[in-house]
């Protein structure tokens, strides 16, 4: 091996040092920012699912639709990606997840969704670290069905992250979707985490 390629190689491993030990200060500097509070953390939560009073079981629609299989499959199709669009979110992303959500909500739930976002957008904190939540739909349970409604619980396993966070924190909850045929579509009228 040449005088040459020896240096090179050496620059280039203490080039390799350098950049590692950068990386590892800024990560370092990051964790030591402070955390949000548990508190601060479930209040934003909950802020961000509405907070619609739900119909009772027993005042719910029970009839049992028998149309075929395929319309069945599209309200779980819509319920299904509804939930996991709703519940997944940043406080990096100025509440974009409900906002791409607005085509797929009744108007009745779109004007409280919007009234919502005022509210929370004026409690959000611009220069809070990163935060957010994954949402992933496990399992889809109908629990009414017509042919103008529909309403379903899902099962989700949420991932918390953050870089406040040492590891992503994940937990399971329910959600329950309240749906109406409008023009031939589902679309939500109601969300409610349990």
């Amino acid at each position: 091996m040449s005088r040459r390629t020896k240096i090179i190689i050496m620059g280039a491993v203490t080039l390799a040092i350098l950049v590692l030990l950068i990386l590892w200060l800024m990560l370092r500097s990051k964790a030591g920012a402070p955390a949000p509070s548990a508190a601060e953390i479930s209040t934003l939560e909950q802020a961000a699912a509405p907070q619609a009073p739900t119909v009772p079981l027993s005042r719910a629609t029970t009839e049992v639709s028998t149309s075929a299989p395929t319309a069945q499959a599209g309200v779980e199709a819509v319920a299904r990606s509804f939930a996991e669009r709703y519940g997944s979110y940043s406080n990096q992303s100025n509440f974009e997840n409900i906002e791409n959500l607005f085509p797929f909500m009744t108007d009745a739930m779109r004007v409280k969704e919007e009234a919502n976002l005022a509210r929370l957008r004026g409690l959000q904190d611009s220069s809070a670290s990163y935060s957010g939540v994954t949402t992933q739909v496990l399992n889809v349970k109908t629990l009414s069905r017509s042919n103008s409604g529909a309403m379903l619980r899902l099962t989700t396993q949420r991932t918390e992250s953050g870089t406040s966070l040492a590891q992503p924190r994940i937990y399971y909850q329910d959600i329950e979707l309240a749906l109406q045929a409008i023009d031939d579509q589902w679309k939500v009228d109601e969300a409610l985490w349990k």
